[in-house]
């Protein structure tokens, strides 16, 4: 299994080389949350690529805004180096969830599909997911990044048969990775899927066809869907 961490600014300032001296070959790094950038994200995203780690982005999605414009915040922050991992939506909000809250991560992931280029992947945990998700076969075509501590195996929510990144843990040893922090989320991805993303990267970076964009874009505005 491929290692791998997770940081915003709770984390403080993080020792990259470090992290990757110890193991660490990639990381998902906050980007923001309702519609601000996350305040180390400027020096955590550069400096994870001089340290020769694979990134993607993450935004923690809120409900007191519109999805659309977090959506927005996430995507300008990221679009002149989006990453090489899938960006993420974290969805794990507790306070104040509204009756729509799948909906509302479904428009916020179609609209950075359409802006990025690339299908986002979904940050959640087998009881937040059971609670306000969704069973719909859709939500599989999304990449699936599971929360699930002090268990051999993860559970994977329906309809998901299988998840990219796992976080197993929320209390890794930020000293030894590097942070400032005490603790810091730690992530196993399989090395079949690493290679499998990696790949993935260097097709993406070709320009897209015209019936492509044309395709992202209708994907990006289900209203318009008959």
């Amino acid at each position: 299994m491929i290692t791998g961490m997770d940081v915003s600014a709770w984390q403080g300032t993080v020792n990259w080389a470090k992290a990757a001296r110890n193991g660490v070959r990639f990381a998902y790094i906050k980007v923001s949350q309702r519609l601000y950038a996350d305040k180390l994200f400027p020096q955590n995203w550069p400096a994870a690529r001089s340290a020769g780690l694979l990134r993607g982005g993450y935004h923690y999605l809120v409900w007191d805004r519109d999805p659309l414009e977090q959506a927005d915040t996430f995507c300008s922050l990221l679009k002149d180096d989006p990453g090489e991992l899938p960006p993420a939506a974290d969805f794990e909000e507790r306070s104040g969830v509204p009756a729509d809250a799948a909906d509302r991560l479904k428009r916020f992931l179609q609209a950075v599909e359409y802006r990025l280029g690339v299908k986002p992947a979904v940050y959640t945990s087998p009881d937040f997911w059971k609670n306000y998700g969704s069973a719909d076969p859709t939500w599989a075509d999304y990449p699936l990044w599971i929360a699930n501590y002090r268990i051999n195996q993860p559970i994977i929510p329906s309809p998901w048969s299988e998840y990219y990144f796992w976080q197993h843990t929320n209390s890794g040893d930020g000293g030894y990775y590097g942070c400032a922090s005490r603790g810091v989320d730690m992530n196993l991805c399989s090395e079949e899927t690493f290679a499998r993303l990696t790949a993935a990267r260097v097709e993406n970076q070709r320009a897209a066809t015209l019936q492509e964009k044309v395709e992202r874009l209708w994907r990006a505005h289900p209203a318009l869907w008959p």
